[in-house]
């Protein structure tokens, strides 16, 4: 299937199910579980439902295991110790899963209180010793209350120890499904009563480290698992008047009606040894991973107009001859972005730069992009295939035989997750080289330095903002080395091959933050870099006109063969104009217009035939007014037309994806077209125009981070999407009929 497809597919579903009238639970049968579901349920609250057929089997692969252990058979983790003490046997079955809770409940959960006490100077403070005050190791001591809550504000500033409410439910889901399969040996009353859980949104607190997910994710799990125990030491954060608070486990099972669940043999072992959380946090993470490299896909479009660019590397001849599915996807995805646009050039192989060809990063897009959402539609199949897969160990199989053997290994989530965060490097490092390409002048095709509307000797406006993508980018490919070359023997030397799913899951949604950081930064950009162009758009068609006439006063008395040579020659100087224009934007407009016209002065003298040097004189004084004229002309109408620029005037220009994306800034966002303005009085504050007092680029790019973190551009992303997958469409029943 095709990324696309697949993403609308996917987008499709999570809409149905959230706008459902009849709020149709999920049902949970071990086999049917879709990405959209799992998403639908973790973050949306989504009703779920365990399937009827499914008990019959649950409830027998129970008695198989109460059958094994009366036969006298060794069952692994029922009647033998686990890990690296599985030689070791007991006849305490029950007792040996509460020793499983026992040794996996030990991850690190920031105790709340205790911070907010220390971060209000309460009862965790250390009174000062005023009889050793002149001691100088003594005045060290008494201060170090003080720097411990220095510690802890740091820790409240970013750094958490509990794991997202949203994974857990995933987790929870998956867990479920996979015990639905009814091969785990646990009761049909454990099962129901974890959706339960799920159900009355009863989530534990669980630690964000700690798992290797090689035997499962067994510390994360075993949370849950007590939380099925009704444990007082288990967190729980529950609703209660209208507030939140946290309760033991003991007090949520009570409130909710839940009665509190005994562990029979294997049944916390079957809770734990599983792959639930790395499976249900990259379910999560992928999804939005898909949306996100659409979203890259856009910004390559609105570069490409922002930049001048040309359509010719999106023309599917390529993907003909070189036939990759990525590659012909991302191709046709952009040129349809592109519809209708009125920046790119459509003329094959020609530029007003020296280049004839767009540079790497908008030229090759199509090929450098094309593997990665291959990789991601794998990587999807990867996931899904795990959260309906059965992940304990040791399998009741319905033949009777106990099955000993290694699916908690979750090596196949790591996979998924280690491409994942690969194609966001990829992605973000195209789109980093987009964006300084537009800040600089020389690689812009003529948009000014760091995309200042004002005089760039004393504007600067987003060279800060080329220095911070920069660290994103290089955060991003720190982030994307694979995790298993870090793999430790853990567990009496036990678990010498483990997977490190859950912490590549982990830094993969951090790589996410981190691109989106960047990709919010690309938006504010990219929306400027378009409005300069407009602006170069609208004053070069309005002085169009005004250079002809200028021209044309000395052309008819000066040069002799007829109108034809007359017009080629106002042609030939408008072409200088347009040429030296785009290579002079670093120049403030003062100098800018006179060194343009003072170059194309001495252009205008070689066309002058040499027989009328006889009034050279004259020649020069009439084109040095010509040149006088035509750079105040210039100068001026220049600083009308940016004055008077809105939105409006930008929009007519832009293709379809672009259009969409740059209203969702300026009109939905409120982010205006950046030039400063100078405060009243004797203050040096400036402000941005349309803006208000106090705001920075800041304060914009945080804006857009905000709204691409909350999904407000989603209905674009998928407008723009879907057009483009009617018209691969329409273009592919086209080509079968020839």
């Amino acid at each position: 299937m095709a990324h696309t497809d697949l993403i609308l597919l996917n987008w499709k579903s999570l809409v149905d199910l959230i706008s459902s009238s009849k709020e149709a639970p999920v049902l949970i049968d071990g086999r049917s579980l879709k990405l959209a579901q799992i998403v639908f349920v973790a973050r949306y609250g989504g009703k779920t439902s365990v399937s009827q057929a499914c008990l019959s089997r649950v409830s027998q692969s129970a008695q198989d295991v109460t059958d094994n252990l009366e036969a006298g058979n060794t069952i692994y983790g029922v009647n033998t110790g686990i890990g690296g003490s599985a030689n070791t046997r007991t006849s305490e079955v029950d007792g040996l899963q509460q020793a499983i809770m026992r040794l996996l409940n030990c991850g690190i959960l920031a105790d709340t209180d205790a911070q907010n006490d220390e971060l209000s100077g309460g009862q965790g403070s250390v009174p000062a010793s005023s009889s050793t005050a002149s001691n100088g190791r003594s005045m060290l001591i008494d201060r170090l209350p003080a720097l411990a809550r220095s510690r802890l504000s740091d820790a409240a500033l970013g750094v958490t120890t509990v794991m997202p409410l949203t994974w857990v439910r995933s987790a929870m889901l998956v867990r479920a499904n996979s015990l639905s399969h009814g091969i785990s040996g646990v009761r049909v009353k454990l099962l129901t009563n974890l959706v339960k859980l799920l159900e009355q949104n009863i989530i534990p607190e669980v630690p964000l480290r700690g798992s290797i997910s090689a035997s499962g994710d067994l510390i994360p799990l075993s949370y849950v698992a007590n939380l099925l125990q009704g444990s007082p030491a288990i967190r729980v954060s529950i609703q209660s008047n209208g507030t939140k608070k946290l309760v033991g486990a003991d007090v949520a099972l009570e409130e909710a009606g839940i009665s509190p669940i005994e562990f029979a043999p294997k049944e916390a072992l079957a809770l734990v040894n599983g792959t639930a959380f790395s499976a249900g946090a990259a379910a999560l993470i992928l999804h939005d991973v898909h949306l996100s490299i659409v979203l890259a896909q856009m910004l390559t479009a609105m570069a490409v107009e922002a930049l001048h660019g040309t359509r010719e590397s999106f023309d599917p001849y390529f993907a003909q001859v070189r036939p990759h599915p990525g590659q012909e996807e991302i191709a046709q995805n952009i040129s349809s972005f592109l519809w209708k646009s009125q920046l790119v050039r459509e003329e094959i192989g020609s530029s007003d730069s020296n280049l004839p060809q767009d540079r790497y990063s908008l030229r090759t897009v199509p090929q450098w992009l094309g593997p990665e959402i291959e990789k991601l539609v794998l990587a999807h199949e990867q996931v899904v295939t795990e959260c309906n897969s059965i992940t304990d160990n040791p399998l009741m199989a319905p033949d009777g035989r106990v099955m000993q053997g290694g699916n908690f290994q979750a090596t196949t989530i790591t996979s998924a997750m280690d491409t994942t965060r690969n194609s966001l490097q990829m992605g973000g490092r195209m789109l980093f080289h987009q964006l300084t390409e537009m800040m600089n002048p020389p690689t812009s095709n003529g948009l000014p330095p760091n995309l200042t509307a004002d005089e760039p000797s004393c504007d600067f406006l987003m060279k800060g903002m080329d220095v911070a993508a920069a660290s994103y980018t290089s955060e991003l490919a720190f982030l994307s080395h694979g995790v298993t070359p870090f793999v430790m023997n853990a567990e009496q030397s036990n678990q010498s091959l483990n997977s490190l799913a859950l912490i590549s899951a982990r830094y993969t949604q951090t790589a996410l933050d981190i691109f989106t950081h960047l990709t919010s930064t690309m938006l504010v950009a990219v929306c400027q870099a378009l409005d300069l162009r407009a602006i170069q758009r609208d004053f070069l068609d309005s002085f169009a006109g005004t250079f002809d006439r200028e021209t044309e006063k000395w052309t008819n008395k000066w040069l002799e063969g007829g109108s034809e040579v007359q017009k080629d020659a106002r042609i030939r100087l408008w072409i200088g104009f347009l040429s030296k224009f785009s290579g002079s934007a670093s120049l403030d407009s003062s100098e800018r217009f006179q060194s343009i016209m003072v170059s194309l002065c001495g252009s205008a003298r070689g066309l002058v035939p040499t027989h009328h040097y006889e009034g050279l004189a004259q020649l020069y004084q009439e084109l040095d007014q010509w040149t006088s004229r035509l750079a105040a002309s210039a100068q001026s109408l220049y600083a009308t037309t940016l004055d008077q620029h809105s939105a409006s005037h930008t929009l007519p220009y832009l293709g379809f994806a672009s259009k969409a994306m740059y209203s969702f800034v300026r009109e939905a966002q409120q982010v205006p077209f950046l030039r400063k303005q100078q405060l009243p009085g004797r203050s040096r504050e400036s402000v941005f125009m349309g803006g208000k007092r106090g705001d920075t680029l800041g304060t914009y790019i945080s804006r857009i981070y905000g709204a691409l973190q909350r999904g407000s551009h989603l209905p674009v992303v998928i407008e723009c999407l879907e057009d483009a997958h009617t018209r691969r469409k329409a273009r592919g029943a086209r080509e079968a009929k020839l």
